[in-house]
């Protein structure tokens, strides 16, 4: 009989000790894994705009600068991703799912003024558009070595 006392004794601590590795296991492992999924996020986004950006650099040099909200709206259907051309002044020429009429000036915002200052640097916030927290990657577009 000693020996079940002597298991029932030790039972309890080395359970608390299981659960509590458990636990920090997991905690690591799921902030670790939002962590690569946001980098990978912001990667593929900057990716995306990399590759848009020679036709919205001829857009904005067009003579027609409608042709930048509508270009916007087709290659956003086409890639399923949100996209957004701001002038250096932060007004919003073009947009995939809203007017730009309608938009508000967009120079304030942390991922243009990087941006602009020639940093890659993803930002998460909120969409007063689409009523949900949005990741945003902004690239400069240039012509003639210009922000444009």
């Amino acid at each position: 009989m000693p020996r079940k006392r002597l298991l029932w004794q030790l039972y309890p601590s080395y359970l608390l000790i299981t659960i509590a590795s458990l636990l920090t296991v997991l905690l690591y492992g799921s902030r670790e894994l939002h962590d690569f999924y946001r980098e990978r996020t912001a990667d593929d986004l900057g990716s995306r705009a990399r590759l848009l950006d020679p036709a919205v650099a001829a857009a904005l040099t067009s003579s027609q600068p409608e042709r930048v909200d509508q270009l916007c709206k087709e290659l956003g259907k086409k890639s399923a991703t949100r996209i957004t051309v701001i002038l250096p002044s932060g007004k919003v020429v073009g947009d995939s799912e809203e007017s730009p009429s309608v938009m508000e000036n967009h120079g304030g915002r942390p991922e243009v003024r990087d941006a602009l200052a020639g940093r890659l640097h993803p930002s998460t916030h909120y969409s007063r558009t689409l009523h949900q927290d949005m990741m945003y990657v902004a690239i400069p577009v240039k012509s003639d070595g210009r922000i444009i």
